[in-house]
């Protein structure tokens, strides 16, 4: 795979390179999303690419900047011939993965022999501590059923521990196939939740760092939500090829973090997504970035015209999901790309939240908003979620109540008389939904619909708000 593109600038009174020979600078980085960024002596951007790239350029000294993730080094070269060059230093990105480099070896093998018997396991490291502290952290249920908890006032569920006085927290098990809820609480901060799936065909590892948190002027260390990387392994074996595909998955990663574009081709889009890999979570990430690049290209075409590499990129996802959904069936990240594809998948429950910011923002707007299911905890988190990304991460106490009574029927003209009394009587409501919901004009909107579209939420999300509200305005009466 090879893309570069010319990113010359001239300036105004600068011709310095006007005569100068040129030569070909050929930059090969041994990593298909790692990209390559040429900068000139005047600070242009003279030429940038990704796994590869070659360009003819003036004589001269460029510094060159490899950008791995969130994770960038530099080196300088003085073209004065044709030059191939690789990076003197490989960049590499943040990430709460265990590694030989920040991990501590005592760190590595407590955390390597706790997770060996577990298909499902959560590690939490402190780099800054020499032992992690017991830390408020569960394994849950969608229903609230606790597994495991690092709390010693409760047992854990048969087959589930916990791993303390140790350089890492561990909190482990045998996990069925499914959604659990991933929980963090922690004192003057708040209780932080995400999902975190489990297959049949391959175990899942957690992996933590505790870092500062603020909330109301209070900063703590707590095992943050936001720093966690997910894998799914076939197995721990410290293999070059599962090495390589943990060093993928965390630079896309990082890269879904930052909202940032990779470009990734059919070969790698078809390796990462292969009936037969043994990491699927680079799987999914390489969907979702697949996904972006298809919507950029149908915007930048005329409506209705698909070019033929815009249909070939779609044949491409529509084999990537139905090979994501053999190896973890039922996970709604997968299924809600599916229907974006025309493919709906068996077995999917929408009233379970996803793992990624970008499956749920498909997954709670337009038509995709009715597939959440009224009272269903997917429909509860919409007014909750944090800023955090990739994982869709929700602040347990800003959720929608459960079991709320439902409103008989109720349309948008007999909501105004709700909205006028909390906007009359200064009346203040926790839920920020409905709070929206008053602060929003309503002349506009003819349905439900229509208004859970603009605020890009399941449609369910904006029905239980607006009973919440009615059942504090009944009781004013």
């Amino acid at each position: 795979m090879s893309i570069s593109d010319d990113k010359s600038v001239t300036r105004l009174f600068n011709s310095t390179s006007v005569n100068k020979p040129r030569h070909q600078l050929k930059i090969e980085t041994g990593n298909p999303l790692m990209e390559a960024f040429v900068i000139n002596g005047a600070l242009d951007l003279v030429a940038q690419g990704q796994d590869s790239l070659v360009e003819e350029l003036p004589e001269g000294t460029y510094q060159v900047k490899f950008r791995a993730g969130n994770a960038i080094t530099e080196q300088w070269v003085n073209l004065s011939g044709d030059l191939e060059i690789s990076p003197e230093s490989i960049p590499v990105p943040d990430s709460s993965l265990p590694s030989e480099d920040n991990w501590s070896n005592q760190e590595l093998e407590a955390a390597q022999q706790f997770i060996a018997p577990h298909n499902l396991a959560v590690i939490i490291r402190d780099p800054e501590h020499e032992i992690t502290p017991s830390d408020q952290v569960s394994i849950r249920s969608l229903t609230g059923e606790i597994f495991v908890q690092t709390r010693i006032d409760r047992s854990c569920k048969p087959g589930w521990v916990t791993l303390t006085n140790a350089p890492v927290l561990g909190l482990g098990g045998s996990a069925e196939p499914g959604a659990y809820l991933l929980r963090v609480s922690t004192p003057e901060i708040g209780t932080y939740e995400m999902i975190i799936w489990v297959s049949s065909r391959f175990k899942t590892r957690v992996y933590l760092t505790r870092k500062f948190a603020s909330s109301w002027k209070k900063r703590r260390r707590t095992p943050h939500l936001g720093s966690a990387t997910i894998h799914m392994v076939a197995n721990d074996s410290p293999s070059p090829d599962n090495e390589r595909r943990s060093e993928l998955t965390e630079i896309i990663l990082a890269a879904h973090r930052e909202d940032r574009l990779l470009q990734l081709s059919n070969d790698f889009i078809l390796q990462a997504l292969s009936v037969k890999t043994e990491h699927p979570m680079l799987g999914l990430f390489a969907a979702h970035m697949l996904h972006i690049q298809i919507k950029n290209k149908i915007s930048s075409v005329p409506e209705g015209e698909d070019s033929d590499e815009i249909i070939q990129m779609r044949q491409t996802m529509m084999l990537a999901i139905n090979n994501l959904n053999n190896l973890i069936p039922g996970c709604p990240d997968i299924g809600i790309l599916g229907l974006a594809y025309g493919l709906e998948l068996s077995g999917i429950d929408y009233s379970i939240p996803p793992m990624l910011v970008q499956s749920w923002n498909i997954m709670a707007t337009a038509e995709n908003g009715r597939l959440v299911p009224k009272g269903s905890y997917a429909s509860r988190i919409s007014g909750a979620l944090t800023i955090e990304r990739p994982w869709l991460i929700w602040r347990t106490n800003q959720m929608l109540p459960a079991n709320l009574e439902n409103i008989e029927s109720m349309e948008i003209e007999s909501l105004l008389n709700v909205r006028k009394y909390f906007k009359s009587s200064g009346k203040t409501i926790s839920n920020s939904l409905a709070q929206q919901i008053i602060d929003t004009p309503l002349s506009q909107y003819q349905s439900f619909q229509d208004l859970a579209q603009v605020l890009g939420v399941p449609e369910s999300s904006v029905e239980t708000s607006i009973a919440q509200m009615h059942n504090i305005h009944s009781k004013s009466k």
